[in-house]
């Protein structure tokens, strides 16, 4: 992700407050990184329902794409393919998929 993803993603995620992450300018976050921080966000402010609000926007955004007819591009699948290959192999390992199945129940 890059940085003005973080941005919006940090702002939706800690609602109604407002986050800075100026310091991260320039950088991005792998999906991995987003989930791990999204978690440690959930766990620090749980006043803020950080996965609650995470969801709604997943969910807001997901409407939004849906009626805009494009395709999911190569580096979407990708990035989605690298959350879930925790071990970096390239290749998704039969725990992997396990859990993947679990994530679309």
């Amino acid at each position: 992700m890059e940085f003005p993803e973080m941005q919006e993603a940090f702002n939706k995620m800690l609602a109604p407050a407002r986050v800075n992450i100026s310091a991260y300018k320039g950088k991005t976050f792998t999906p991995a990184k987003f989930r791990t921080t999204a978690e440690w966000c959930h766990r620090t402010w749980p006043q803020y329902d950080v996965a609650g609000n995470l969801m709604k926007f997943i969910k807001e955004n997901r409407e939004k794409a849906d009626d805009d007819d494009a395709d999911i591009t190569d580096k979407e699948l990708r990035k989605l393919f690298d959350t879930y290959d925790r071990d970096r192999s390239g290749v998704m390992s039969i725990q992997e998929l396990i859990c993947v199945w679990g994530y679309l129940r």
